[in-house]
């Protein structure tokens, strides 16, 4: 009877856990929308953590990619003006993959360390944030070593410093990263 209630018990955790986590996703408002501190709507709860949108890579054929940093380093970059090679250590970058609007890929995870970035990803009904040194991301990212490994750094940069949304056109093709010249936005 113990073991029978134990797993009720057990499953209706389960459920409730894999409610939480897939309902905890708002989307990205309009993308003219000003980041504010005190009064954002761009601050939200993106799998069970608090991440700031900055930057969506709309692609070919319906394909997006929308990119978050952690609040905290969106605050602490925006308050001491840091420099784009200044992204702090800890700072946790996140880049969804869509293709199209209704139909959500991998959710891929970038980490700062002191000896660079990690890397890791996850299914967006599981949110998984361990990273570690990997190869395969690494020689991919080797193309932006003139923005510290991150594509999207100039778009962190002027999303802090205008307060907004960036938005940049890509034709290359769905994995495929943009020229670096594309990253620098409008």
């Amino acid at each position: 009877m113990r073991l029978h209630l134990l797993r009720i018990v057990i499953t209706f955790l389960m459920l409730i856990f894999a409610v939480a986590c897939t309902s905890t996703m708002p989307a990205i408002p309009n993308l003219q929308t000003t980041v504010n501190n005190s009064n954002s709507q761009l601050f939200g709860n993106y799998y069970g953590r608090t991440f700031v949108p900055f930057a969506q890579v709309d692609k070919a054929n319906g394909y997006f990619r929308r990119i978050f940093v952690d609040s905290l380093t969106y605050s602490r970059m925006k308050a001491e003006n840091l420099t784009p090679s200044d992204v702090p250590t800890g700072a946790l970058i996140l880049m969804e993959t869509w293709f199209g609007s209704q139909s959500q890929g991998t959710v891929f995870v970038r980490q700062r360390t002191q000896q660079g970035w990690a890397d890791g990803s996850f299914s967006p009904s599981s949110p998984n944030f361990l990273v570690s040194p990997n190869s395969s991301c690494q020689s991919c990212h080797q193309a932006a070593s003139p923005t510290d490994n991150m594509f999207t750094q100039p778009l962190l940069i002027k999303a802090i410093q205008r307060n907004k949304l960036q938005r940049i056109q890509c034709d290359r093709g769905q994995t495929t990263p943009c020229d670096l010249s594309v990253y620098q936005g409008n």
